[in-house]
């Protein structure tokens, strides 16, 4: 499937991120309604398959928050469904064994469980965080984070935290859309963090390349305009 040189790093590197990304002590810390990737600059690190790939350094840590911008050449009615149809979140997420709706908040808030199956010698992780959709000034933002006072839920292994997961979604034209991705996971665990940011580089462009193509299937049911929340 993959043929260059680089492609194959990358393959393996899906094999790795799972591990990595959910091992790695983060403990990122920010004031009350700060944002966690509102400091310093996204170092750009090249393209690769049509996703612009950066990274930011967080302050307090040795860790990179990722960051992936792409055409997705979907209307946003369909790349929007994609993102909130919990249900079928496990056919394009890699690992994902289970995806569950807890509950729902305001303004059409979810709460949502994950879970993810890891190599036999790793713990499996799972994550409960709450996520919505927001109407901005010319594109839609999803936004989901793991706070406090959440629904509890039996674990699976090792529970994480989402620190931010933030997708900025806005129509090119009635075919396509331009998506922005960008995410900082605490895995609750260890692992060398020069390592991490090694193999996590290539998390947008998986992320994005499965969602381009689960965007294009036939049975996904676009949201209705205009898009004001998850339904």
């Amino acid at each position: 499937m993959f043929q260059s040189r680089h492609s194959t790093q990358r393959a393996l590197s899906r094999w790795f991120i799972a591990i990595a990304l959910l091992m790695v002590n983060v403990s990122v810390a920010s004031p009350r309604g700060a944002d966690p990737l509102g400091d310093g600059f996204w170092e750009r690190l090249g393209t690769e398959e049509g996703v612009v790939l950066k990274r930011k350094k967080i302050k307090g840590t040795k860790l990179f928050a990722v960051r992936g911008e792409a055409t997705i050449d979907s209307p946003i009615s369909r790349v929007a469904s994609v993102l909130c149809d919990h249900t079928r979140w496990v056919e394009w997420t890699q690992s994902m064994t289970e995806a569950k709706l807890l509950s729902k908040g305001a303004d059409g808030e979810k709460i949502v469980y994950q879970a993810f199956k890891m190599p036999a010698i790793i713990a499996n992780r799972d994550v409960v965080y709450a996520f919505k959709l927001m109407k901005r000034d010319g594109y839609i933002e999803f936004n989901g984070a793991s706070r406090p006072g959440l629904p509890s839920h039996p674990t699976n292994g090792v529970r994480m935290n989402l620190v931010v997961g933030r997708w900025f979604l806005k129509p090119i034209d009635e075919l396509r859309t331009h998506l922005i991705l960008e995410v900082l996971m605490d895995p609750r665990g260890y692992l060398p963090s020069w390592f991490v940011n090694i193999v996590q580089r290539d998390y947008p462009v998986d992320t994005l390349t499965a969602l381009r193509r689960q965007a294009k299937k036939s049975d996904i049911q676009a949201l209705p305009l205009p898009l004001t929340s998850c339904r």
